[in-house]
């Protein structure tokens, strides 16, 4: 994917290079344009390899495929930081301030990616520790809340996986597969796709 060039070697950096080519091929195999793209917890610097650079890659795709982005955040630093990495791309993305749940709950267009990387975790805890656990709930939370307004063949992402402790992805993982979704690559970010 020529696109994907660009940001290959910021990437390989923090070790998402290939699930989040494979997210946005995926999109464009399945032709679905226009389309939505949904992130949760956005970019908090202006230049972020280590950290995936999500909200510029997103909107530079959104912006050269003819999607829409909306990224959402509590904090409104990061939605400010975010809105300046982004700028070029503005007129595709929509800056939203909300807690990422109840976002979700209320958003009223269908998603054909969503991408959840809200709230962080910490990496070396136990995995029965408090920020553990919050941190697996609220993603858990977050997918329940998006279930009903998915496509019928939605790409899904998720981020702070390959941690000893389970990462962020251990529960929603769990609730993917009883929903008949399957893991199609993993590593930092889980992809998943309806089986």
């Amino acid at each position: 994917m020529d696109f994907f060039e660009k940001y290959r070697a910021d990437l390989d950096l923090s070790k998402r290079t290939g699930t989040m080519q494979r997210a946005l091929e995926l999109l464009l195999e399945k032709k679905k344009t226009p389309g939505i793209v949904v992130e949760t917890g956005t970019q908090r610097l202006m230049y972020d390899p280590g950290g995936g650079m999500s909200t510029t890659i997103f909107a530079d795709f959104c912006k050269t495929y003819n999607y829409h982005l909306f990224t959402c955040d509590n904090n409104p630093e990061a939605l400010y930081v975010a809105a300046r990495a982004t700028e070029q791309f503005a007129p595709v993305v929509s800056y939203v301030e909300n807690d990422s749940v109840e976002f979700l709950k209320h958003f009223n267009q269908t998603i054909d990616l969503l991408y959840l990387d809200s709230r962080d975790i910490p990496e070396y805890d136990s995995p029965t520790s408090v920020g553990v656990v919050q941190s697996q709930i609220h993603q858990l939370l977050e997918i329940e809340a998006a279930w009903d307004k998915l496509s019928n063949d939605p790409v899904i992402l998720l981020d702070d996986n390959n941690f000893t402790n389970g990462g962020k992805t251990r529960l929603t993982k769990y609730y993917l597969r009883e929903h008949g979704f399957n893991e199609i690559m993993e590593g930092n970010q889980s992809l998943w796709i309806k089986s």
